[in-house]
């Protein structure tokens, strides 16, 4: 890493080299899952392979926020709802998730929302990294005061809660 001065572009290479791990993390856990696995499903309404689905549309979500900030000169503003057949495709394929033949699509997609996140986190000044923004999530709720610093440390978290549900989900899986 390279020296910086400024102890935010600091915290900013910190939380976005753990993001990447968080990344590699997950796709190492679900390089462990067979194919016969992917619509496996347990309570938690997620086939496995649904999984990666959640995890990009969640990264997506983010990425309109940090737009959202960048777009309004991290002024409060409202999060513009998802078109709602989007989010119904992306609930229903969560619950179907995706066959072998789709995982490296999947991935895909799930590593380019991520590089868009990342990009624009990078574009940003050390101070507008940490500033809070009051942001309104959806129609009717209190804002909440968010940082594009949160927002990757969120997504850091994100990743790694869903490992261990992969390997669970793995593990739990009937063999064939």
């Amino acid at each position: 890493m390279a020296c910086v001065s400024d102890p935010r572009e600091a915290q900013r290479e910190r939380d976005l080299r753990e993001l990447f791990v968080a990344r590699g993390e997950f796709a190492t856990a679900f390089a462990g899952v067979e194919d016969g696995a992917l619509g496996y499903r347990d309570g938690s309404g997620y086939a496995l392979s649904g999984i990666v689905v959640h995890i990009t549309a969640t990264i997506d979500h983010y990425r309109r926020v940090l737009e959202g900030m960048i777009g309004t000169s991290f002024k409060a503003f409202a999060v513009q709802p998802q078109d709602p057949g989007v989010e119904a495709a992306h609930a229903k394929r969560v619950q179907e998730g995706f066959p072998a033949g789709e995982r490296d699509e999947a991935f895909a997609l799930l590593e380019s929302a991520h590089d868009d996140l990342a990009t624009a986190a990078l574009s940003l000044v050390p101070a507008d990294y940490v500033r809070n923004v009051p942001v309104t999530y959806k129609p009717g709720e209190a804002p909440h005061d968010t940082s594009p610093s949160d927002i990757v440390r969120w997504l850091t978290t994100h990743y790694r809660e869903h490992i261990a549900q992969i390997i669970g989900m793995s593990a739990a899986t009937p063999k064939r």
